[in-house]
């Protein structure tokens, strides 16, 4: 029997927000190093209140780990 799951995609040119709070955390189940969490804490604070700095060679790297689960999710199904 298939599973059926309903996912929602947001479009390409809508701009979704990361929860950065939510990021941090996930970063630090990997991450000990307490000076490079605080690094990327100032980096994303200093980009917005919201998402991730855009453009900048950090942001493809934070939206990876960000999405993981989602990926694995999907992957799965």
């Amino acid at each position: 029997m298939k599973k059926f799951v309903n996912i929602f995609i947001p479009h390409p040119y809508r701009k979704v927000t990361v929860k950065q709070d939510v990021l941090l955390r996930k970063i630090a189940t990997r991450v000990e190093d307490k000076d490079l969490l605080h690094l990327v804490k100032v980096i994303l604070k200093a980009s917005s209140r919201k998402g991730l700095p855009q453009g900048g060679p950090l942001s493809p790297l934070l939206s990876n780990i960000y999405l993981n689960l989602l990926d694995k999710f999907v992957t799965e199904i």
